[in-house]
C-alpha cells in the first residue's frame, strides 16, 4: 500500500498545501512567517479530515541532505533547523521548492524549470537527476540579481512604466501567454529563443548536462 503524502509548497507569498489534485489548500505566507506560525496556520486546514503517512516539503532555499542551509529571503526567521518532524509527527522530507515543482512537471529528457512567483526559482532535471539551479542570484544589471527583475514586485511595477512588451512573446501585462505561472521548457527551445546566450554557467554538473 503506497504512502498517503501531504505536499507543502511553501513560497513568499503563499504555503500551498495539497495530498491530491482535486484537494489543495492555501493561506498567506510573507516577509514575517516563521515555521511555528506556518505550522499553526496549516493544522487548522489540514488535521481535521486529511489523512496523511508522510510530508513533503518544497522550501525557498538552498537544501542539502534535507536540511535547510539557510534562510529565505521572503520569510521570516527560524527556518535553519527547525524540527519539522516533531511539529507534524510524521516523516519529513525537504527539498528545494523549485526542484519539487520542476519534478511534478517532468516527462522525460533534459528540462529547464523556471518558477517565476515572488522570487525566480529554477532547477534542471534529466534522468534521474534533479539539480537547484538558483539562477535567480545570478548578477545583472545595475549591481542587481535576475530576481530582482523577474519577481512578482518587479513585473507588478513594469507594467505602468512600460507600456509595450519589452521581450519576445511577452503581453503587455508582462507575462508570456502559454508559459503559465511556471515556465517549464525544453532546453531545446530556450535555447532557440536566444534566453541563455547571456548566462556565464560555470557549475560543470549544468555545463555537462546542457551540452550532453
Amino acid at each position: 500500500m503506497k504512502n498517503k503524502v501531504l505536499v507543502i509548497d511553501i513560497g513568499g507569498s503563499h504555503v500551498k498545501l495539497m495530498i491530491s489534485r482535486a484537494q489543495k489548500r492555501k493561506f498567506k505566507s510573507g516577509p514575517k512567517l516563521t515555521p511555528r506560525e506556518m505550522i499553526a496556520q496549516m493544522k487548522p486546514l489540514v488535521m481535521p479530515d486529511w489523512e496523511f503517512d508522510v510530508v513533503a516539503i518544497g522550501f525557498p532555499s538552498p537544501v542539502r541532505d534535507g536540511k535547510i542551509l539557510s534562510e529565505p529571503k521572503n520569510l521570516g526567521h527560524g527556518w535553519v533547523g527547525f524540527n519539522f518532524e516533531k511539529a507534524l509527527r510524521k516523516p519529513v522530507r525537504i527539498i528545494n521548492d523549485a526542484s519539487l515543482q520542476a519534478l511534478g512537471s517532468y516527462h522525460g529528457g533534459r528540462m529547464l524549470f523556471l518558477g517565476l512567483g515572488t522570487g525566480l526559482g529554477s532547477a534542471l532535471v534529466w534522468g534521474n537527476t534533479v539539480l537547484p539551479l538558483e539562477l535567480g542570484d545570478l548578477p545583472y544589471r545595475n549591481r542587481r540579481v535576475i530576481e530582482d527583475y523577474l519577481g512578482k514586485r518587479h513585473l507588478a511595477s513594469s507594467v505602468s512604466r512600460y507600456p509595450r512588451p519589452q521581450y519576445p512573446g511577452q503581453n503587455r501585462n508582462g507575462l508570456f501567454p502559454g508559459w503559465g505561472h511556471d515556465a517549464v521548457i525544453p532546453l531545446s527551445r530556450f535555447t532557440e529563443r536566444g534566453m541563455v546566450a547571456r548566462a556565464n554557467v560555470r557549475n560543470r554538473t549544468v555545463r555537462d548536462a546542457i551540452s550532453n
